[in-house]
């Protein structure tokens, strides 16, 4: 694997985390 494709890896595992902790945000808000 070359460090392009970990960049784009990485960058896609913090899209993910960034999105599920505001879902969770969220839920908890209106929980």
């Amino acid at each position: 694997m070359n460090w392009s494709a970990g960049i784009v890896m990485v960058f896609k595992i913090t899209f993910i985390i960034n999105i599920l902790s505001q879902y969770m945000g969220n839920f908890i808000c209106w929980s």
